[in-house]
């Protein structure tokens, strides 16, 4: 994998283009399970991405964050339908790539409230929160909320630069 200061100035390396394309296909068969059941047991569904990056490299190619926003795109009409609620929530420490992740994800998600498939006019129908802390403060953070819902489905992306956490 390349290094922290390389991984989003340049195209990503074939070893994180792969990995991207597992959590895409992964994402493609778990979501249908929570989304398209005829019986829930939930009203809440959680994603969580605690080392989100920018979003997406210097050459285009999008990362872990705006995957995440891609495949649940085409199921906002369910959402929508079956009253459920999405709860995303995307960390990235570095300021710089921070600010770039906002800027991401707002486009990515102004991209889906113009779209055809939009259930609802001027408003994203997906709870997108951005933070920008370390991991352990966060997860001390966003742990008890856990807690309490622990009866949820969610689902967890922590893919970091090296191994620090």
């Amino acid at each position: 994998m390349a290094k922290q200061n390389d991984i989003f100035n340049k195209g990503f390396d074939e070893g994180t283009q792969i990995k991207l394309y597992i959590l895409r296909k992964y994402l493609q068969e778990w979501l249908p399970v929570f989304l398209k059941r005829k019986q829930k047991y939930w009203k809440n569904i959680s994603l969580y991405d605690m080392f989100a990056g920018e979003g997406k490299d210097a050459e285009g190619n999008v990362g872990s964050p705006l995957i995440m926003l891609e495949e649940l795109m085409p199921y906002c009409n369910a959402i929508t339908n079956e009253n459920l609620k999405l709860n995303i929530l995307f960390n990235e420490l570095d300021s710089k790539r921070f600010e770039q992740l906002k800027q991401n994800v707002n486009k990515k998600r102004l991209e889906c409230m113009n779209s055809e498939s939009c259930p609802v006019s001027n408003r994203c129908i997906l709870n997108v929160v951005i933070e920008n802390k370390e991991f352990k403060q966060l997860f001390s953070d966003w742990f008890p909320k856990m807690e309490k819902t622990n009866n949820l489905p969610r689902f967890m992306f922590l893919d970091q630069f090296g191994i620090k956490q």
